[in-house]
C-alpha cells in the first residue's frame, strides 16, 4: 500500500471523531500539539520542532499585570528566523520585541498591558528550528489582562436620577460594582452648576461621599457625570460615561414685596410721595421668609441729588418677613430719595425676587410735619443805635448802616435781630454766631458779647445778638448753618431741623 492510501484511509478513519470533538469542545487546537498526528505527514510529526511551555501558558484565561511574555521550544532554533514569527495583538497597548534568552524568546514589553483587555499569543508555523525543520503548526494563546473582562459600574446615587426637592444643604454618594481608582474616579467627576466640594472614600474605595463647600442652588437641576475613563483598581474603565440628575428644592416661586411705609405711617409708600418725615424709619414687607444677608445686601435708601447711600441699622422680624430699616441721621430736608430692593434679595429656599422695587419720596412738611423743612430767617435788622435798619436777606448783598457816634472811628456797641421760621433750640445759639471785620480804616474790638431771645409776643424765634467794638469798617456777620449750626426746637418726636447753608450779612458802618 502506498503513503498516499495510508494517508487518505487515516484521514478518513479520524474525520468523524475530530468534527465531533471540535464541535463538543473537546478538542481545542491552540498549538501543534493538539493537532492529531493523523493529519501530519509521517515525517513531520516525529520531527517537528515543539514549544514545551510558554507564558501565559496554552489554555490560560486571564494572566496578572507583570508578568512575562515567552515561548519556550524544545530545541534550538534559527534564532533570526524564529524571532520573526512571535507576535503579541489585542485591544490593548501590545508594544514591544522580541528577544532570546536560551531556547526561550520572550517578548520584551515597551509599554504595560492594558487591564481588562483581550489579548493572543502567536507563534507562526513558519518557526524553524536550528536544523532547518519548520513547525509548520502555528502556536495561538488567547488571555486578558486582570482577574476579569467587565468595566466597573455605578450601582447607586443619592440622590437617585431625576430626585426633586434635595435639600440644599446635601452631600452626593456614588457606590461601584468594585473598588476604584481614587485618582481616576476624580479626575472623570463633574458637576454642573459648579459646585466646589471635598470626596470623602469608604474604607475599601467601592463608593465616595462629596460634599458641597456651600449649600446648593434653590430651584436648581444639577447634572453630575463620571466620565468612562474612571477605572477601578486594576486599570479597567468604564465601558461608557455615567450620569445622573437632580433637583435642589421644591419652592420655585420667588418672593413678593408686598408693601413699603414710613415707620407709623398707616399707608404704603407711593412712587414719588411727598411729604416724607426726615425722622423715618422705612418698614419693607415681603409676601415669605427672607434670607437675611442677601436681602439686606439688596436694600438700600439713595439720596438723588449726591448720589449718596443712606447708612443705617436694618432689624429683622422672628419670620424674616419684615425688614425695618432706621438711618443713622435724619434725612436731609426738601431732599429727594429712593428706597430700593433689587433682584439680589431671596427667600428662604434661594429664589430671587422678580422684578427690582423702587419708590422715590421727598423729605419735606406738605404731611404735617414742622422740622422737615430747612430752618430759615423772616426777618434781619440792626436795631440799634440810630434806630432799625433792614438787613438784606440776599446772598452776598451789603447793608449800608449809619451808626451814631462813629464818625470818628470811635467803636460803638451795636444790637441786631434776626427772626426765623420757628422757635430756635436756644443752646445751639451762642457758638453758631460770628461777627468778622472784612476791611476798614479804623482799629475796632468788634466781639459778639451776648445773645439773647425775645419771648415777649414771640416762640423764641427771634434772636437778639449784641455786638460790641464797631467803628467805620466793613464786618461779616454769620449765623453758621448745616447739621451742626443753628438749629430749630425739637417738636415731639421730631429731631431739630437746621439752616441749608450759612447766613452771611455784610454790613458797612459809615463814620
Amino acid at each position: 500500500m502506498t503513503l498516499r492510501s495510508v494517508l487518505m484511509q487515516r484521514a478518513a478513519r479520524c474525520a468523524s471523531v475530530l468534527a465531533l470533538a471540535l464541535a463538543s469542545g473537546a478538542v481545542r487546537c491552540d498549538n501543534i500539539q493538539d493537532i492529531p498526528d493523523v493529519l501530519l505527514p509521517l515525517s513531520a510529526a516525529d520531527n517537528r520542532p515543539g514549544i514545551i511551555a510558554s507564558s501565559p501558558p496554552a489554555g490560560a484565561q486571564t494572566i496578572t499585570q507583570g508578568d512575562p511574555i515567552y515561548v519556550e521550544f524544545d530545541r534550538d532554533m534559527n534564532l533570526e528566523t524564529t524571532r520573526n514569527t512571535l507576535f503579541l495583538t489585542g485591544s490593548g497597548a501590545s508594544s514591544g520585541s522580541p528577544r532570546w534568552e536560551g531556547r526561550r524568546l520572550y517578548f520584551d514589553l515597551e509599554e504595560p498591558l492594558t487591564n481588562g483587555a483581550a489579548y493572543t499569543l502567536r507563534v507562526d508555523g513558519g518557526a524553524t528550528s536550528s536544523e532547518g525543520v519548520r513547525m509548520e503548526v502555528e502556536y495561538l494563546v488567547f488571555f486578558t489582562v486582570g482577574s476579569r473582562l467587565d468595566a466597573p459600574r455605578v450601582l447607586n446615587t443619592t440622590p437617585v436620577n431625576n430626585a426633586q426637592g434635595v435639600l440644599p444643604a446635601s452631600a452626593l454618594t456614588v457606590v461601584f460594582s468594585r473598588p476604584m481608582n481614587r485618582t481616576t474616579v476624580e479626575a472623570a467627576f463633574s458637576i454642573s452648576p459648579s459646585a466646589p466640594g471635598a470626596f470623602a472614600w469608604n474604607s475599601d474605595d467601592s463608593g465616595f461621599t462629596y460634599t458641597p463647600f456651600g449649600p446648593l442652588n434653590n430651584a436648581t437641576t444639577y447634572s453630575v457625570g463620571i466620565a468612562a475613563s474612571a477605572a477601578d483598581v486594576e486599570g479597567i474603565t468604564f465601558a461608557s460615561s455615567f450620569n445622573f440628575s437632580f433637583q435642589v428644592g421644591s419652592d420655585f416661586t420667588g418672593p413678593l414685596v408686598v408693601n413699603a411705609r414710613e415707620s407709623g405711617a398707616v399707608v404704603d409708600l407711593t412712587d414719588g410721595q411727598a411729604g416724607v418725615y426726615k425722622d423715618s424709619a422705612f418698614i419693607v414687607n415681603f409676601d415669605e421668609g427672607m434670607r437675611f444677608s442677601q436681602t439686606q445686601n439688596a436694600f438700600s435708601i439713595t439720596r438723588l441729588d449726591t448720589s449718596s447711600v443712606v447708612s443705617g441699622q436694618i432689624a429683622w422680624n422672628a419670620t424674616f418677613t419684615q425688614l425695618t430699616f432706621t438711618p443713622t441721621d435724619p434725612l436731609e430736608p426738601e431732599t429727594l430719595y429712593r428706597l430700593r430692593v433689587t433682584t439680589g434679595a431671596q427667600d428662604l429656599a434661594g429664589n430671587a425676587l422678580d422684578a427690582e422695587f423702587t419708590r422715590a419720596f421727598t423729605v419735606n412738611n406738605t404731611a404735617g410735619a414742622q422740622n422737615s423743612n430747612y430752618l430759615a430767617a423772616t426777618l434781619a435788622q440792626k436795631s440799634s443805635p440810630s434806630g432799625a435798619e433792614a438787613l438784606s436777606l440776599v446772598a452776598g448783598a451789603t447793608t449800608n448802616v449809619t451808626m451814631a457816634g462813629s464818625d470818628s472811628g470811635t467803636p460803638v456797641d451795636a444790637v441786631f435781630r434776626f427772626q426765623f421760621s420757628r422757635g430756635l433750640l436756644r443752646g445751639s445759639a451762642p457758638e453758631n454766631v460770628s461777627v468778622q471785620r472784612l476791611f476798614g480804616i479804623y482799629s475796632d474790638s468788634a466781639a459778639v458779647s451776648g445773645v439773647a431771645f425775645e419771648t415777649v409776643g414771640f416762640t423764641d424765634d427771634r434772636l437778639v445778638l449784641f455786638v460790641g467794638g464797631l467803628a467805620a469798617n466793613t464786618y461779616k456777620i454769620t449765623i453758621f448753618g448745616g447739621r451742626n449750626g443753628l438749629r430749630s426746637r425739637v417738636i415731639g418726636a421730631e429731631s431739630s431741623t437746621w439752616l441749608e447753608e450759612d447766613l452771611v450779612f455784610f454790613v458797612k458802618v459809615n463814620p
